[in-house]
C-alpha cells in the first residue's frame, strides 16, 4: 500500500494523519466544530496484523471536509476487539470524510468516505503496526528532481520514493535523533532557498537544519512518498540575459533512481555522465525530458546546469487589467474568491522585494482562511492582506485568492480597495439568497454557468486607492411567478371575458362620460402591468424565473401594458372629440361613441351598424 507523506491534500492521507494527532495531543487547543450532523454512521475496526489485542484502546479521529461550510471533527476510542463507530452524522454526498488513528505517538491515515445520495452506512479499516527506530528495512526507491527555470532563479520540485519492506512502522522519536541516523537524508544544493512542503506544513520528523535535510519518519510498512520544493537564484542573470545554474545532488543512503526532468524549452541539457535519454515526458501540462540513472552510491553527487534567464527588480510592474470578485452565501460564510488578471510589459520576468513588492492586494476586514494559486511569491503585507513580490512572467497571468468571511445575517458591506488603477472590476455573486447593490457600480445582466446564476455589477476605470463598497442583504422568502404578475395576468383574463359577455349589454351614454373612466382604467392596469415587469426582472436575476420564462412572460406583460397605454391615448382623443361636440344632439356611435354623419348607416370609426335616422320631422316639414 503507498502511503503519501507531504503529497497533495487530495491523497488526504497526510491531512487526517496531522488532524488526529493535534486532535488527540493539542487538549488545550481551542475546541473544533463538530461534523455535520444526519442520519449516517461510519463504523469500522482499527486492525493490527502482528498484535491483534493491540487495537484495542486506541484513538480514532474522524475529520469533515463539507464542499460549503466549516469542516468538522469527532473522536472516538475502539473497544477491547477494536471497533469503533461515528454516529448520527451527515450523508451529505458532497461532504468528505477522513477516518484516521494515533498509536504509539505515530498517525495512522484510515479510508476518505463520502456517501452516495441514500446511503446511510459505511464500513472502514484503520491498519496500525508497532514502532521501531531501527531504519534498516527502509530503502529509497527513486528521487525524481523536477526543474523549471522561473524569473531569474531555478524552482525545484523533489519527490522521493521510499520503501519499507519491514512490518513496523519506522519512526526515531526526537529524543534519538541526535544519536541515530535517519532513513532518508540529503544535502540541499548550495544557494538553495525558500523550502517548503505542500499544504505548507513540515510534518514533525522533518528536519532542516541549514542545508542538511533529514526525515526521521514516520515510514510505513509499504511504499511512501515524501515531496518538497526549493529554488536556487541565478546570480548575475540581468534582466534579458541568462545565467547558467549548477543543480548538485547527493544523498546520505544512496538511490536506487535518480530522475531528472529538465523543461523542454530552453534547456539545451545534455545527460550528465551515466544517465540514459533524453525521453519525453509531461507533467502537469508541461513538457520535460526525463534523464534517468540506476544506482546512485551513498554519498556521491551529481551536477546539472540549466540556462535561467534574470528577472527585473521592477516593483509595481503588475497592470491590472481586470479583477472580478465572486461571492457566494453559505450557512457558516460568505465565500469569496478574487481573480486578478494582470500584465507585465516587456520580455522579462519581474520580481518586487518586502519593501517595494510588484503589488500589494488588501483584504477585508474579518477575512479568515486565504488560500490561493499560484504562489508569484505572495508574502503577509505588513499592513494587511498580501504582497506579491514574484517572480512573475512576462505577458498575462492570473492570481487567484479566496477567503472566508462572516455570514451575512442583515445587511452588511463588503469594502474592497486596490493599490493599483483596474481597468475593469466585476463583481458576480450566486444565488444563493443574497441581494447585492453598490454605489460606484452599475447593473448588467445576469451572468448563467451550469446550473448557477450570478448577479452581475461591474464598474470601470478604478482608481488606486479608491475604495468601492459592495452591499450585501439577505432576500426575502423565496416565491414564485411575482405577485403582481400572477395578479395582472388573471386580471388580464377576467378583464377579456367581461367586456366579451358585456358588448350586447352596453348603451351610448354621453361621450364625456364614458372617456373619463375608460382612460383611468387603462391607466390603472397600466401602472400594475410596469409594476409587474419590474418584480419579474428582479426575480430574473436573482435566479427565481429560467430566462425562457422571464423572456416569455416579459414580453406578454409589455405588450399589454403597450395597448394600454393606446387605449388610454384613444381614450383621451374621444373625450376630446366629445368635449368639442357637446352641443350637438346628433346621435353617437352605441359601440364607440363617434359621432357619425347623418347620411352614414354604418360607424366610420369602428364599422358598428347605426339606427335608422328618425325622419317623422322632414314628412311632416
Amino acid at each position: 500500500m503507498k502511503r503519501p507523506l507531504g503529497a497533495a491534500l487530495a491523497l488526504g492521507a497526510l491531512a487526517v494523519a496531522l488532524v488526529a494527532a493535534a486532535a488527540v495531543r493539542a487538549q488545550d487547543a481551542a475546541p473544533t466544530p463538530d461534523v455535520p450532523p444526519g442520519p449516517a454512521a461510519i463504523r469500522g475496526r482499527v486492525i493490527h496484523p502482528e498484535r491483534p489485542a493491540a487495537a484495542g484502546g486506541v484513538d480514532v479521529v474522524l475529520y469533515a471536509l463539507p464542499v460549503e461550510g466549516t469542516p468538522g471533527l469527532r473522536r472516538a476510542r475502539s473497544d477491547a476487539s477494536g471497533v469503533f463507530a461515528f454516529e448520527a452524522i451527515s450523508n451529505d454526498p458532497t461532504t468528505a470524510y477522513l477516518v484516521g488513528a494515533r498509536f504509539a505517538d505515530v498517525p495512522y491515515a484510515g479510508e476518505r468516505v463520502s456517501f452516495a445520495a441514500g446511503e446511510t452506512e459505511h464500513t472502514v479499516e484503520v491498519r496500525i503496526a508497532d514502532v521501531s527506530a531501527d531504519p534498516r528495512a527502509v530503502r529509497v526507491r527513486e528521487v525524481v528532481v523536477r526543474m523549471d527555470p522561473i524569473g531569474g532563479e531555478l524552482a525545484v520540485n523533489e519527490t522521493v520514493h521510499i520503501e519499507n519492506a519491514g512490518t513496523t512502522t519506522v519512526f526515531v522519536p526526537p529524543a534519538l535523533r541526535a544519536s541515530g541516523s535517519a532513513p532518508f537524508a540529503t544535502r540541499l544544493p548550495p544557494g538553495a532557498q525558500r523550502f517548503a512542503m505542500p499544504l505548507g506544513v513540515v510534518p514533525e520528523g522533518v528536519s532542516l537544519a541549514g542545508d542538511e535535510l533529514a526525515f526521521f519518519g514516520p515510514i510505513y510498512p509499504g511504499e511512501n512518498e515524501l515531496a518538497y520544493t526549493y529554488a536556487i537564484p541565478a546570480a548575475g542573470a540581468a534582466p534579458g540575459s541568462t545565467a547558467r545554474v549548477s543543480l548538485d545532488r547527493r544523498f546520505a543512503a544512496g538511490v536506487e533512481r535518480l530522475v531528472l526532468l529538465a523543461p523542454v524549452q530552453g534547456s539545451g541539457a545534455a545527460p550528465p555522465p551515466g544517465f540514459s535519454g533524453p525521453e519525453d515526458e509531461n507533467v502537469e501540462g508541461r513538457s520535460y525530458r526525463r534523464f534517468a540513472r540506476e544506482s546512485l552510491p551513498p554519498g556521491a553527487s551529481i551536477a546539472f546546469g540549466l540556462e535561467v534567464a534574470g528577472a527585473e527588480r521592477r516593483p509595481g510592474a503588475l497592470e491590472l487589467a481586470e479583477v472580478r470578485l465572486f461571492f457566494e452565501l453559505d450557512d457558516a460564510a460568505l465565500l469569496a474568491r478574487e481573480e486578478y488578471h494582470f500584465t507585465v510589459s516587456g520580455s522579462a520576468s519581474v520580481v518586487g522585494d518586502r519593501e517595494a513588492p510588484l503589488l500589494r492586494i488588501p483584504l477585508p476586514a474579518g477575512a479568515q482562511r486565504l488560500g490561493f494559486h499560484p504562489d508569484f511569491g505572495l508574502q503577509p503585507d505588513p499592513d494587511g492582506g498580501i504582497a506579491v513580490l514574484g517572480p512573475v512572467p512576462a505577458g498575462e497571468s492570473v492570481l487567484e485568492i479566496a477567503y472566508r468571511l462572516p455570514p451575512v445575517v442583515g445587511a452588511a458591506e463588503v469594502a474592497r480597495e486596490f493599490t493599483a488603477p483596474v481597468s475593469l472590476l466585476g463583481v458576480y455573486v450566486a444565488d444563493t439568497g443574497l441581494l447585492v447593490d453598490s454605489a460606484r457600480m452599475h447593473r448588467r445582466r445576469p451572468v448563467r454557468g451550469n446550473d448557477r446564476s450570478f448577479a452581475h455589477l461591474e464598474a470601470f476605470e478604478v482608481e488606486a486607492g479608491e475604495t468601492v463598497g459592495i452591499r450585501f442583504a439577505p432576500l426575502p422568502p423565496r416565491r414564485g411567478l411575482p405577485r403582481a404578475a400572477t395578479v395582472a395576468l388573471a386580471c388580464l383574463g377576467a378583464g377579456a371575458v367581461i367586456l366579451f359577455l358585456s358588448a350586447p349589454l352596453r348603451r351610448a351614454p354621453a361621450a364625456a362620460e364614458v372617456a373619463a373612466p375608460e382612460a383611468s382604467a387603462a391607466r390603472r392596469e397600466r401602472e400594475s402591468l410596469v409594476v409587474a415587469i419590474r418584480d419579474l426582472d428582479h426575480d430574473y436575476e436573482t435566479g427565481k424565473v429560467a430566462e425562457d420564462d422571464w423572456r416569455a412572460l416579459r414580453e406578454e406583460l409589455r405588450a399589454r401594458a403597450m395597448a394600454c397605454l393606446r387605449e388610454e391615448r384613444d381614450a383621451a382623443a374621444r373625450e376630446s372629440a366629445s368635449v368639442a361636440s357637446a352641443p350637438s344632439l346628433e346621435p353617437a356611435c352605441p359601440a364607440c361613441s363617434a359621432v357619425p354623419r347623418p347620411e352614414d348607416r354604418f360607424c366610420a370609426q369602428c364599422g358598428a351598424a347605426l339606427a335608422a335616422p328618425d325622419r317623422t320631422h322632414e314628412a311632416h316639414g
